[in-house]
């Protein structure tokens, strides 16, 4: 509750309601405090507002965790008020597990002109050799990552220009198609940051796809949703689109909650552990089966049907998820360097 002072006046400053007989308004749910306000409630307010701290985010993240699907049960019966909404829990673990995952997961570490002049030597005798056309045995020599960019297609090397003057010289049946168009611009974009300085291309799009790994999550999630919906359309009546959608909202949640709990064990184990074996394997294959049973165990409580119907679905919905998110894994990571030019 508000600890602010209630003004004497009994007319609510938002609609105009009189007389207001309780702390809030009865018309529109105002609260009738001074308008005026100091900073630190101004601060006390967004954090209530972002995770309310009055106690609701504690106990709807105590029932996310330790009781699978009973938030989704409850959410469709309607039963809403005792816990935050689940877009807002959503996104609010959304935020939080980014910060996290770029505190814990690093960019390889960027080239400098004075200090990697090794690199930098490598670098520059690959691409002379390409010209050259006499790469055999550099690769072997040279571990430079960056040096990849090299497989493009040599007729895109000139530019945007180029490739338009001779796509047009071409009779029209020979030319190239819209999407064979859109790919080849996108890597003449890619090659020309390339050249400018290639040294560092490989780090800056690495760097762009882990800002943007969290994406994956929330665009894999309609999907998830729509898979549901296939998988109960005999109960769609009972269970709608939006239903399964607020199913999804709490199992992605709990997704990223898990992750979070993980991330700071690997990277203990990917920065100290210089044994041959190494445990980060283990630690992601446990994040992945315990994703896996209370994916089951969330199904089996909310669509309430029988065990072996449930592991049924549950086994096509984990294998269609799995296969989706490594799509948008590949794409978004495809991207991060198709994106450089653009």
């Amino acid at each position: 509750m508000s600890h602010e002072h209630v003004r004497s006046e009994k007319v609510c400053l938002n609609c105009g309601t009189y007389p207001l007989h309780d702390r809030y308004c009865h018309h529109c749910g105002q609260e009738n405090v001074e308008p005026r306000q100091t900073l630190w409630h101004l601060v006390v307010h967004f954090f209530n507002d972002v995770t309310h701290f009055d106690g609701k985010f504690f106990s709807t993240l105590k029932y996310l965790l330790f009781k699978p699907g009973f938030l989704s049960d409850e959410y469709v019966k309607g039963r809403r008020i005792k816990y935050l909404d689940p877009i807002r829990m959503y996104l609010f673990i959304s935020a939080v597990f980014l910060f996290v995952f770029l505190a814990v997961v690093h960019p390889p570490h960027r080239v400098s002109l004075k200090k990697d002049r090794e690199i930098i030597h490598a670098t520059d005798s690959m691409r002379l050799a390409e010209m050259e056309d006499n790469l055999n045995g550099l690769f072997d020599d040279y571990d430079h990552e960056s040096v990849f960019i090299l497989n493009v297609p040599y007729a895109y090397r000139h530019g945007e220009k180029y490739y338009d003057s001779v796509q047009q010289s071409l009779p029209a049946g020979k030319r190239d198609g819209w999407f064979t168009r859109y790919m080849a611009k996108r890597q003449i974009g890619m090659y020309e940051v390339y050249d400018e300085e290639p040294y560092n291309f490989l780090q800056a799009a690495i760097e762009r796809f882990l800002h943007s790994f969290a994406k994956i999550f929330f665009i894999a999630l309609p999907f998830f949703a729509f898979f549901l919906w296939l998988l109960y359309i005999r109960s769609r009546k009972k269970y709608y689109y939006v239903a399964h959608a607020i199913f999804s909202l709490h199992y992605f949640s709990v997704g990223l909650m898990f992750t979070l709990l993980f991330l700071p064990f690997i990277y203990l184990d990917l920065r100290y552990n210089s044994s041959d074996y190494p445990l980060y394997p283990f630690m992601v294959l446990a994040l992945y089966i315990g994703m896996i049973v209370y994916l089951y165990i969330a199904m089996k409580r909310f669509y309430a049907q029988g065990w072996f119907k449930t592991l049924v679905k549950h086994i096509i919905l984990s294998a269609a998820t799995s296969a989706l998110v490594l799509f948008i894994f590949f794409v978004m990571f495809l991207n991060s360097f198709l994106s450089a030019g653009h």
